[in-house]
């Protein structure tokens, strides 16, 4: 008896060992894991103090904007919160002092045209202002010198300057439009150089009417590459006379070029220019405003060259009820002997007006007649006599708070030569351009 109590004893004994060896055990693990909770805890707190301190700041922020509204407050604090705000979110360059921009649009557009022969619908990019992303560079040296360059590029699919019956699509490019720098004083002028504008380019395109997108003095580029149709044949060739080769305003282009701006004086601004293969040209300028109307103009002569020489310009009145007027016209000397110099005229009506509250609507009408235009109909033979005439209606409609513009336009071409007299060329277009 004794003998199976002391085994009891014994085994009661060890039981209570191993319950408080356990229990110690079970105690370390505990007291480890809950260290580990409570710092994980911790750095929780820690981020989501944080995360609250970024929030009561930005509600600071806005409640700063709500009463500068509200309150009416003055300029100085209203410019200070945008300034902040913009300041977080410009583009950063190596140097501190050097400010960049970015800048561009899309525009795309639905293009229906009708030769009399065919009608074909195309889904374009709209050339009287193709898509485009730019940047621009900036230095303040001083008060009155500051250099800077602009780089930018086209960014083209199916274009509607080339699509036509035979090819409706494609014709993807990228396309080098600036690369130039420039060095600006304001009493002494400012030189550029590199790839840009000519001094004579957009001479022939000064326009304030506001519809420059669907219709203004390059009247082929919404629809250049389509093929006119004589009557004759029952099918066009690739090789037809195409609605731009008939048409041009005389404008100047851009090219790798120096340039010299001289400061505006009274509304007045002169410009020249210099380009490799002895292409020069000279412009004369005049922006102004009066209590009644806005007026831009300009003149230019242009040596393009081995071309013939050529003078034009255009002009543009607004007047402060949204009536608005745009003439331009020029004459390029022949170069080929029993040939006429060719000329080109361009006026257009129009009218703006606040129809809608998100914002400006603009109606124009406009007609264009080139004559003398030296061509041939590709088969090296120069056709004599021709006359191209075109006319259009066209509305835009800008959405101020998207940065949209959306547009609409009927065109039609006419052309006949000595020998031949085509169909029209009625067109269609109907698109919209986002800027950023």
């Amino acid at each position: 008896m004794k003998k199976t109590m002391g085994r009891m004893a014994v085994t009661i004994g060890s039981m209570l060992i191993l319950s408080v060896a356990s229990t110690a055990m079970a105690a370390q693990v505990d007291d480890k894991l809950f260290l580990e909770l409570k710092k994980l805890v911790e750095q929780q707190q820690k981020q989501l103090s944080v995360q609250a301190q970024e929030i009561e700041n930005l509600k600071k922020r806005m409640g700063g904007v709500a009463l500068a509204v509200d309150k009416k407050a003055d300029k100085t604090q209203i410019k200070a919160l945008v300034t902040e705000t913009e300041d977080s979110l410009a583009l950063k360059t190596r140097f501190a002092n050097v400010d960049l921009s970015v800048y561009g649009w899309l525009n795309k557009a639905y293009l229906f045209a009708d030769n009399g022969n065919s009608s074909k619908s195309y889904f374009v990019d709209n050339i009287n202002s193709m898509s485009r992303i730019g940047l621009n560079i900036g230095v303040a040296v001083s008060d009155d010198f500051s250099v800077g360059g602009k780089l930018e590029y086209g960014l083209i699919s199916s274009p509607s300057s080339k699509v036509n019956q035979f090819e409706t699509s494609g014709f993807d490019e990228i396309l080098l439009r600036h690369a130039d720098i420039f060095f600006n004083n304001k009493r002494l002028g400012k030189f550029s150089i590199g790839k840009g504008a000519m001094a004579a380019y957009l001479s022939s395109e000064v326009d304030l009417s506001g519809t420059s997108l669907i219709a203004y003095s390059s009247v082929s580029d919404i629809a250049a590459g389509q093929l006119w149709y004589n009557g004759v044949k029952d099918l066009i060739k690739k090789d037809t006379l195409s609605v731009g080769s008939v048409f041009t305003d005389m404008d100047s282009g851009r090219k790798n070029r120096v340039r010299y701006d001289t400061p505006a004086f009274a509304g007045f601004m002169a410009s020249t220019s210099a380009a490799a293969d002895d292409f020069y040209d000279l412009t004369l300028r005049y922006n102004r405003d009066y209590e009644i109307a806005k007026v831009a103009a300009a003149l230019a002569y242009q040596a393009p060259g081995s071309d013939g020489k050529i003078v034009n310009g255009s002009v543009s009145v607004l007047l402060s009820n949204g009536l608005n007027t745009t003439l331009a016209a020029g004459r390029q000397k022949s170069i080929h002997t029993g040939y006429d110099d060719a000329t080109f005229i361009y006026g257009k009506l129009g009218y703006q007006k606040d129809f809608f509250s998100c914002g400006k609507t603009a109606l124009s009408v406009d007609y264009s007649q080139n004559d003398d235009v030296y061509v041939d109909d590709n088969a090296g033979k120069p056709l004599r006599g021709g006359k191209a005439k075109t006319w259009s209606v066209a509305a835009v409609q800008n959405v101020n708070d998207w940065g949209t513009e959306f547009y609409i336009g009927f065109r039609q071409y006419m052309y006949e030569t000595d020998s031949t007299d085509y169909e029209n060329v009625n067109v269609v277009m109907s698109g919209a351009r986002l800027q950023f």
